[in-house]
């Protein structure tokens, strides 16, 4: 939509960039050839949908548009309208607003390119080295945007496929902590004498590299038992570090092995006292195996909303309780923004066998077996595991202030023709939108959060596990937030492992899993009666 100006604007970005760099040494071919134009191309149309579809809008409604039907008002818009230089001036001095986010965008894009390249170029042996010793790969051959969301400054994560066939991942964020939890991972692995199938990293200042982990169906029963093993292994760390977001996008069933694929989240610290005044109850579901998203929960429980985000369970066409914004009429003059509910994608996170879906409630043994060998080893082995969080010392983690989806809402109506017209009308409506009582007494959080929507990105914060600092999306702290540090709440896991805790845990596993078996006779019961 809109894609003839897109276009140009694309053009414009990617000269740059060569007019900057010599990518011959790094590109199996040019810059347009390799690097996937709609990446750029999307985040323009995120910042622009509502001007766009605005001014089009009020050109249908003086009758300026020729055309005997919308699709053809559409086309005249977009050619005789919007690729009229002397016409996007005009624009551009209406919505001044809307110029200087569509430059930031492609600034930030140019830049993270360049960022992107230099790192391969400068990584590109110790790459083959660690990764591919027996396939080595010279250049990329594409390079493809995740659809993942944008942090500082624009920053998303890069699928490359490399020039022997193979696919890698470059993120722009390091997060050492990972060395603790696949130290941890592959001990109690080692004690159950299974492989842990750790997925290979490669860790630069600012940046790591991640091999692709590869979806893959089981081939026989005793892969999918060890599966369920592995990944209440997996559940056991995550509850340990007290882990969150582990959900249906973060996790890749690879045959047997279950792969995490987002560490972010890995530790999180409950609330304190004095923050958030919580029943005994909900603390202990807090704090338990269930909020950490591998085991199947739920977004919203109804007649209409029924979607499992979780790590093991989840699926395509979920219907969820929040509305999004969505394009009605594209490519026609009555293009305009509506609301529908969001459904869920189908992710490669659901184990097969032979081509048939298992049914996680089916191997309760085997996940509890794995989470209960995860949780011993941390009991008799306190001494070796605290050891193992020195690695943790200079970590950080991210942490979650709102939820994501409040941010995208925000950010989206921040683009609104309204808030285009002035410089600084769009950053009023910014601080309006996320001022709450929540936030009263969290003034540095509030105004670090206005200026990463600014830069239109979801607003990114770390804590320092050592220090307990909030950081910003630069890595600089903005405030102290937590009584006890991330080592300190960590430690304090490992020392508090217990007999009554893991049977406690047992029963929040086995409801989670078999919650359908028991909904699906109610369901019964209820048409009987």
């Amino acid at each position: 939509m809109f894609n003839p100006l897109f276009e140009a604007l694309v053009d414009v970005a990617f000269a740059e960039i060569e007019a900057e760099m010599d990518v011959s040494k790094v590109l199996e071919g040019s810059l347009s050839e390799v690097l996937e134009r709609n990446i750029l191309a999307e985040l323009l149309f995120k910042v622009s949908k509502r001007v766009l579809i605005g001014d089009m809008n009020v050109r249908l409604e003086m009758g300026d548009l020729d055309g005997e039907n919308e699709e053809a008002q559409y086309s005249d818009y977009v050619l005789r309208y919007l690729m009229d230089p002397a016409y996007l001036k005009q624009l551009f001095q209406e919505y001044p607003a809307w110029k200087e986010v569509i430059f930031q965008t492609m600034e930030y894009f140019i830049r993270n390119v360049k960022e992107l390249i230099q790192h391969f170029d400068a990584d590109r042996e110790n790459l083959n080295a660690e990764f591919f010793s027996t396939e080595r790969f010279d250049k990329i051959r594409r390079i493809a945007g995740s659809g993942s969301d944008t942090h500082c400054e624009n920053r998303i994560v890069y699928g490359v496929e490399l020039d022997n066939g193979k696919r890698i991942y470059h993120k722009p964020r390091v997060n050492t902590g990972v060395t603790f939890f696949n130290e941890l991972y592959t001990q109690v692995c080692a004690s159950l004498d299974l492989e842990a199938g750790v997925n290979p990293m490669y860790m630069g200042a600012s940046h790591v590299w991640e091999k692709e982990a590869l979806y893959a169906e089981c081939e026989n029963e005793q892969q999918v038992q060890n599966y369920f093993v592995r990944l209440g292994i997996l559940l056991s760390i995550c509850h340990l570090c007290h882990g969150g977001d582990m959900h249906y996008e973060n996790m890749i069933a690879n045959g047997e092995f279950p792969i995490i694929i987002d560490y972010e989240t890995l530790v999180q610290l409950p609330p304190e006292d004095g923050q958030e005044a919580v029943k005994k109850a909900t603390q202990i579901i807090g704090e338990s195996v269930l909020p950490i998203g591998i085991l199947p929960f739920y977004g919203s429980r109804s007649q209409n909303f029924n979607a499992d985000f979780s790590g093991l369970c989840g699926g395509g066409k979920q219907v969820m309780d929040i509305m999004v914004p969505v394009i009605d009429n594209p490519g026609k003059s009555s293009m305009c923004i509506a609301y529908r509910y969001g459904e869920t994608g189908d992710k490669n996170n659901r184990v097969r066998l032979n081509g048939v879906l298992v049914q996680p409630e089916d191997y309760f043994e085997q996940l509890y077996a794995g989470y209960e060998a995860g949780y011993r080893y941390v009991m008799t082995h306190q001494e070796e595991v605290l050891a193992w969080t020195k690695s943790m010392e200079n970590a950080v983690f991210r942490q979650l202030f709102r939820n994501t989806q409040e941010y995208h809402m925000i950010l989206d109506l921040s683009y609104h023709p309204e808030f285009m017209r002035k410089i600084g009308d769009r950053e009023a409506f910014l601080e309006n939108a996320l001022t709450t009582p929540l936030f009263e007494n969290r003034p540095n959080i509030l105004k670090q959060e206005i200026e990463d929507m600014k830069k239109g990105d979801v607003p990114y914060f770390q804590f320092h596990m050592a220090s307990g600092d909030i950081l910003n999306s630069e890595r600089k702290p903005v405030q102290k937030f937590f009584k006890k540090t991330g080592i300190q709440f960590l430690k304090e896991q490992i020392l508090s492992r217990s007999e009554e805790d893991l049977k406690l845990q047992k029963y929040f596993i086995e409801i989670s899993l078999r919650y359908k078996q028991v909904e699906n006779l109610g369901n019964l019961y209820a048409k009987k009666k």
